[in-house]
């Protein structure tokens, strides 16, 4: 028994309802979301400006700002087939995706966000000071004072529908077969992986197989988190965490969500990205739920 899978049975789950949610949710998602990209960059064809163009690494040539708000803009066509899928097609609470008690328990959102916002601060010091000039100070007042507004109200719908999705939905469906929390939390962080293939920072490094590990062993983590936990307030504010802190203090040059963050990683290392990954999420574990496990309740 996991009261967490469980909340899947406040509704309706007949075979034809999750056929009818993923059509609804990947036709919206991938195909309805991709029409602002689509047509942005048929745009920057046209604009006269060489410089501005979308290319196999994301947006070349155009304000940080305008690229953010296209590229984040089929989240919100995600979370709309999300709540249609959960509401009306499976007649249940939306809430029950996050938590499957009356009310979602902001204080442990709140302190997934800290720790790992914390963790990755750590994590940029000592790459910072393991590789000298790595870390480009690229911070722009202007730019930034308005970005961030933005980032605040988008990046955690981006984070929240990935949760909702791959780590609520598809986890709690596949939960009416299989019940294994280790099974589970697998299969969520392959689907997880592979969702992120078509990231820029894929296309630029011959190490794709360390960066695919790094998103797989995170769905796993977030999974497993979340079964283990009871709900998904946690996975949410981890994921939400990292990626604000990556779009307002250090993006790479390449990323999938341009941002014009404080400091310029230049150089992607995917290794120890992968070496500091596990060594966060095993703090991350250790802060939750053996040292201040009652921070959260």
């Amino acid at each position: 028994m996991n009261k967490y899978l469980d909340a899947v049975y406040q509704g309706k789950n007949n075979w034809w309802r999750y056929l009818l949610s993923l059509g609804l949710t990947l036709f919206l998602w991938l195909i309805i979301g991709s029409i602002p990209i689509a047509l942005f960059a048929s745009y920057l064809m046209v604009d006269g400006n060489s410089e501005s163009s979308l290319t196999a690494t994301g947006f070349s040539g155009v304000d940080p700002l305008t690229a953010f708000l296209i590229t984040i803009s089929s989240f919100v066509f995600f979370l709309i087939a999300i709540y249609i899928s959960i509401r009306y097609i499976h007649a249940r609470p939306f809430r029950s995706l996050t938590t499957p008690d009356p009310i979602v328990n902001w204080r442990r959102l709140f302190s997934g966000f800290v720790f790992w916002f914390a963790i990755a601060g750590l994590t940029s010091i000592f790459e910072a000071i393991l590789y000298p000039g790595r870390y480009l100070f690229t911070f722009n007042p202007g730019q930034f004072l308005v970005f961030i507004l933005f980032a605040v109200l988008f990046i955690p719908i981006q984070t929240s529908c990935e949760e909702l999705f791959f780590r609520g939905y598809l986890m709690q469906g596949l939960g009416l077969r299989i019940r294994n929390i280790i099974v589970l939390p697998i299969i969520s962080g392959v689907i997880f992986a592979v969702m992120h293939f078509g990231n820029p920072e894929m296309a630029v490094t011959s190490e794709f197989w360390l960066l695919a590990a790094s998103y797989f062993l995170i769905g796993v983590f977030a999974g497993f988190i979340t079964l283990l936990d009871g709900g998904l307030e946690l996975a949410l504010g981890l994921h939400a965490a990292n990626n604000i802190y990556t779009a307002l203090v250090a993006n790479y040059t390449v990323s999938a969500l341009p941002s014009p963050s404080i400091f310029t990683i230049n150089e992607l290392d995917p290794f120890y990205g992968l070496v500091s990954l596990i060594i966060g999420l095993i703090v991350f574990y250790l802060l939750v739920f053996q040292i201040f496990p009652k921070f959260q309740t």
